[in-house]
């Protein structure tokens, strides 16, 4: 299950993905299994990010935005903060115009 010389096809790229992120393989398991080498599994992970096969996420827990807007509101003194995590770009975008439409519409109800 080897990429041609010029690299790894994106098939390949999905399946070490596939395998480590979601299976929980370990590298060494999937080189094994791939008959590749462990530093090869290692840098075709690392591509697979790079060339957007694998976005990786993190979610604050509720109660730390939680937390940090109330900070915030009491040193500005706000009457309510809103704090959204997020990354930069459009998938920070998305989530700051998600909760601003959650707010909004939560005024509208009151």
């Amino acid at each position: 299950m080897r990429g041609s010389s010029a690299g790894p096809t994106s098939d390949l790229l999905v399946d070490l993905a596939t395998r480590f992120y979601v299976a929980g393989q370990s590298q060494v398991e999937i080189a094994r299994a791939l008959r590749l080498d462990a530093s090869t599994v290692s840098r075709y992970l690392k591509r697979a990010r790079d060339e957007g096969i694998v976005h990786v996420e993190i979610h604050r827990p509720r109660s730390l935005q939680g937390d940090l807007a109330l900070e915030l509101a009491t040193a500005f003194g706000l009457r309510k903060a809103v704090v959204v995590a997020g990354e930069p770009g459009a998938a920070g975008n998305e989530a700051v115009a998600r909760a601003a439409a959650d707010y909004v519409n939560s005024q509208l109800l009151n």
